[in-house]
């Protein structure tokens, strides 16, 4: 179907959707969250759909700016938090008595295409991945599925698309299997875009015979990291647990984070000890339900692997090796290694022991090594929250933890908050400069945050300043119009935002500390220097070259550090180089567990800015 971008009248194709409204029967399901209760979808959708219609009794008038106006005004009545915001769309409604759908789709509209202008979680342009098993699957299920949705309102006939169309696609076998379960009930937008290709996956993957690790971990992932976890695990006798994590710390609204499981693997020492070391990757990619995909990450799981079974390991000690999932996951980051760490403060029982956190003689985490011989090492982490952080104050976080050599009274507060909008703005809406001005304004703007309506005439007016073959008359017609643009995009909607409420809500999500008289401060989790200085002296020594440390962000060995267990993080490096020898890298890691003791520093935790009263 092709229909009329409004913002250009440019004809786009829509892709053809069977299944959204087929029989008498209607799907929301790219709509709204269908884990959600019932009868919220239904009082969501019943107010959307009243106030629409009270609003556009005549469609002709739905235009671009009437529906802001119109989306302003429904807020308000209304109500919902962000984060149900995420999953249900304000456009969701009721089009036909009780048929579900979109209120301003294009067929509504005589054509017209404007859901890609509205500042609402809507992608106009994706496809339906279940409709595409649709056409996949056999007349016969065709009919099998029309008959056990017969009956079916609105809500039923969505979950029943999403849950029976990938039924009727597979094999009973594929059904039954832990992953089909993984892969069908993400309902995320970047899950059910691959949903037919995992699906393949999963039914490929019992047929295929195995090639290297390496080569398998990058294309099945999971799957080929369970199976080989398995066969090391009953080959050398070594325990392995395999650990799911509970679903309030997996699913978000209707999308699940990848990776759900811990795979630990636990090599007992020959002596009556609990002393304990840990070494750790994590498995998932944050793009991928299933596939690992990414050459860094198999490769490092592939040392991990091959440190099972070749690590010259110490009598005295016990190897615990550690497979995070839900690590590397956008909204819900470093799920899976708090959750182990977690356990570990409680006791984590394994065969004949229980480890604590008091155990761990040191956590080594490793992330994309040995794509070539140049590592650096992670000095320092900025804090990661366990609760949501919505746009703006994940922006204010990184924005004061990257200029952390700034004093927070410096940079908090409306510098920080210009600058979210000035990076949020689209300079090229700009008429009359290039993208080269674009870039130049853009920075200059920064530089003199926070604004006021003088500094940016004086910001605006410097990018003209060489700028040759304009009358001062045309100069100054830009410079105005330009000045307008930034004040209504940029400067009002950062004084409309309360930088104390989002400093109080970063303190409240672990972001920043606040002292008994409301003084604020920024904090970061270190590694353990020594530790690291030690191990990378055996890598020099053994051809590697040592980079320029960096900071972490969502790497794994946050929550351990945090909790008092010396840690060290190696992390490759995109840099060229030879390549890195996984027997050499190995032989460090053996040298240096020899001689590793005990420490009594426990303290991981560094203030940045002081919080004693001035």
């Amino acid at each position: 179907m092709y229909v009329k971008r409004y913002r250009d009248r440019k004809k786009i194709y829509l892709p053809e959707v069977s299944l959204c409204q087929l029989e008498g029967h209607s799907c929301a399901g790219c709509c709204i969250n269908l884990y959600e209760q019932d009868d919220i979808i239904t009082e969501f959708l019943t107010i959307n759909t009243k106030y629409f219609q009270s609003f556009f009794p005549d469609l002709k008038t739905v235009n671009p700016t009437f529906l802001q106006e119109y989306l302003r005004e429904l807020k308000k009545i209304n109500r919902r938090n962000s984060i149900f915001l995420m999953y249900n769309c304000y456009f969701a409604g009721f089009i036909d008595g009780e048929k579900a759908g979109c209120l301003v789709h294009p067929l509504r509209l005589d054509g017209v295409e404007l859901r890609d202008l509205l500042s609402v979680n809507c992608v106009p342009y994706g496809k339906c991945y279940r409709d595409i098993l649709w056409h996949e699957i056999s007349d016969i299920n065709k009919k099998k599925f029309l008959s056990m949705v017969k009956n079916n309102n609105f809500l039923e006939y969505s979950r029943n698309i999403y849950k029976l169309i990938p039924e009727l696609y597979v094999s009973s076998e594929i059904r039954q299997n832990h992953y089909y379960d993984i892969v069908v009930k993400d309902h995320g937008i970047q899950a059910g875009s691959k949903l037919k290709k995992n699906l393949d996956l999963i039914l490929e993957f019992y047929s295929i015979e195995d090639k290297s690790p390496e080569d398998m971990l990058f294309k099945y992932g999971e799957l080929y990291l369970e199976k080989i976890l398995k066969e090391i695990s009953d080959k050398h006798n070594l325990f392995l647990t395999a650990i799911d994590l509970p679903e309030y710390l997996t699913r978000d609204g209707d999308e699940y984070i990848n990776g759900e499981r811990l795979y630990v693997i636990f090599a007992p020492s020959l002596l009556n000890t609990n002393k304990t070391i840990i070494l750790g990757t994590g498995y998932n990619n944050s793009k991928e339900k299933l596939s690992c995909n990414d050459i860094n990450t198999a490769k490092t799981i592939s040392f991990l692997i091959l440190s099972m079974l070749k690590l010259d390991r110490r009598s005295d000690i016990n190897y615990l090796w550690l497979f995070s999932g839900g690590e590397k996951d956008i909204v819900l980051p470093l799920r899976g290694p708090s959750y182990f760490n977690d356990l570990l403060k409680k006791g984590f029982y394994t065969e004949s022991k229980t480890i604590t956190t008091d155990d761990i003689l040191i956590y080594m985490h490793f992330d994309g090594i040995l794509r070539n011989n140049i590592h650096s090492a992670v000095d320092y982490h900025i804090p990661c929250s366990q609760i949501y952080l919505t746009d703006i104050e994940e922006y204010y976080r990184d924005f004061l933890y990257i200029n952390i050599e700034v004093p927070f009274s410096e940079i908090a507060g409306m510098k920080a908050i210009d600058n979210y909008f000035i990076d949020l703005f689209d300079f090229k809406n700009l008429s009359g400069i290039d993208n080269i001005l674009c870039s130049i304004l853009k920075e200059t703007l920064k530089e003199n945050t926070p604004l006021t309506p003088d500094n940016i005439v004086e910001s605006c007016t410097q990018i003209f300043k060489d700028i040759f073959g304009l009358s001062e008359e045309e100069k100054n017609n830009f410079i105005e119009k330009m000045k307008e643009n930034i004040i209504e995009k940029i400067y009002n909607p950062a004084r409309e935002i309360d930088s104390l409420k989002i400093e109080e809500r970063l303190v409240e999500k672990g972001i920043f500390l606040k002292s008994s008289h409301g003084k604020k401060s920024r904090f970061v989790v270190t590694t353990h220097k020594t530790f690291t200085d030690k191990f990378f002296q055996l890598l020099i020594n053994n051809g590697f070259i040592r980079d320029k440390d960096q900071y972490g962000v969502n790497k794994g060995f946050y929550p351990f550090a945090c909790s008092g267990i010396p840690c060290v993080c190696i992390s490759g490096s995109e840099e060229k180089g030879i390549d890195g020898d996984s027997s050499k890298f190995l032989n460090s890691l053996s040298d240096y567990f020899k001689d590793l003791e005990n420490t009594e520093d426990r303290n991981f935790i560094t203030i940045i800015d002081s919080l004693d009263e001035e």
